[in-house]
């Protein structure tokens, strides 16, 4: 084997040698021999030379081969001048010789743009990540992989089209999040008003779902060895509650239903929430089917994307049904140009309800027309959802939290899955016996004042 070459010179006191490796011809890096004098470096050189290189007493001599084989690739590879091809021989060869598991070229066409890849990994119909969740038998609706998809524009805004996925870094993603939370929206004219509305920080809870919506593809892509690591890993979410829903008073839920609406059939949707507590989706889904005598089946939901779905827990359940809106209900049912077996709240087609944006509008054009003002409105946090708020907390002053929590199909104990059927029958009685005291009173006011 032909010996390496090498370059011996004092610097600051202490003599320091390069060695040049006899294939390559380059030289490796500088290093010194901690030693003041010509004779005792040249010893030093000598040693390495028999025994291998070690710069410290606990540091695992190198061959000088291999310290020479190592010093020109590092220095081959700092001049960035390896083509992607060569790149991916070496990763291949260690992965072979097992020295390395897993590693990403970022230059490579193999890897993807991080903006790309996220909003494939939310397109409902090809992402693989919706399919397994879907053949495992877990839910994910279109609507929520589409607004996941929305909120990726956050992330195309800081990090452009062009950066890959195996580019970014814990300190990338943690300087994106304080990004966002400086962020501010808003500042366009009211459409409504048609004034400037001003600009305000996004809440704690939005920067905590546009984080969800980016980093778990990024995630998903970890798992399945796409890139070598996995840069979410130990990221802090933003603490903050989300803004709570408002509770209309009982005043007001009765001056409400006083006022002229422009739609019926979305008066009567605000009256079957408030007195059964069914979210506006569950309201639009419903069927002369599922009307019983004193009692609503609730067994599926709407929504625009995905059509006619499961409830949101997944679980049929029943809730009260007082017989003056079962009244109104059948009434409505009969009323459907479509048919008896469309839906109660029918739209312009047959096989579609409602369209389900007119409860809100509805509700807040009655808001406004009690004296409750749009400032007012937002202020408290009023929406239609409210109504389901309004059935809880005037029912759980005077039921048992669990029969309430069963009827809105809040199941968070599994105590209520075991219930007997007897037992049940006997809260619905109980239930509907309340509801008709409470929610009566507001209905029958609206009668009286008529």
């Amino acid at each position: 084997m032909q010996e390496q070459e090498f370059t011996v010179y004092p610097r600051n006191g202490v003599y320091y040698v390069q060695f040049r490796d006899p294939v390559t011809g380059l030289r490796g890096e500088q290093r010194s021999t901690r030693k003041k004098t010509l004779s005792e470096a040249y010893a030093v050189i000598a040693d390495w030379k028999r025994n291998g290189i070690s710069q410290t007493p606990d540091e695992e001599a190198k061959s000088l081969q291999e310290e020479m084989a190592v010093s020109s690739f590092l220095k081959v590879v700092r001049s960035k001048k390896l083509k992607t091809e060569s790149l991916e021989r070496i990763v291949s060869t260690l992965k072979e010789t097992k020295y390395l598991t897993a590693a990403l070229i970022v230059d490579s066409d193999a890897t993807a743009r991080l903006v790309e890849y996220q909003k494939g990994f939310w397109d409902y119909d090809k992402s693989a990540y919706i399919k397994d969740k879907l053949l495992h038998g877990q839910r994910i609706g279109r609507y929520h992989a589409l607004d996941c998809q929305h909120r990726i524009r956050y992330w195309e805004e800081y990090f452009g089209t062009e950066v890959r996925i195996g580019e970014i870094t814990r300190k990338h993603i943690r300087d994106f999040s304080l990004w966002i939370a400086e962020k501010q929206v808003g500042g366009n004219r009211g459409k409504k008003f048609k004034k400037e509305l001003p600009k305000k920080r996004i809440s704690h809870a939005t920067i905590n779902g546009i984080m969800n919506a980016g980093c778990l593809p990024i995630k998903w892509a970890y798992l399945h060895d796409e890139i070598p690591m996995d840069p979410t890993k130990g990221l802090m979410r933003f603490s903050g509650e989300a803004k709570k829903r408002g509770i209309l008073t009982e005043s007001e839920a009765q001056k409400l239903f006083c006022v002229e609406w422009n739609d019926e059939r979305a008066k009567l949707g605000s009256k079957l929430s408030m007195t059964s507590g069914l979210r506006s989706g569950e309201i639009l889904a419903l069927k002369r089917e599922d009307i019983g005598e004193d009692r609503i089946y609730v067994r599926h939901s709407w929504s625009v994307k995905d059509g006619l779905k499961g409830t949101k827990t997944s679980k049929e359940r029943i809730a009260p049904l007082i017989p003056s809106i079962r009244e109104e209900l059948l009434a409505l049912a009969d009323s459907n140009p479509h048919g008896p077996d469309g839906f109660i709240f029918y739209g312009l087609l047959p096989d579609k309800p409602m369209v389900g944006n007119i409860f809100l509008d509805e509700f807040y054009t009655a808001l406004e027309k009690i004296g409750i003002t749009e400032e007012e409105r937002k202020e408290r946090g009023l929406c239609f959802h409210s109504w389901r708020h309004y059935f809880t907390a005037q029912l759980a002053a005077k039921l048992d939290a669990r029969i309430v929590q069963h009827a809105t199909g809040h199941t968070t104990t599994e105590m209520l899955e075991h219930y007997a059927n007897h037992e049940l029958e006997g809260q619905l009685k109980t239930l509907n016996k309340a509801a008709d005291e409470v929610f009566g009173n507001v209905i029958s006011f609206n009668k009286k004042a008529g």
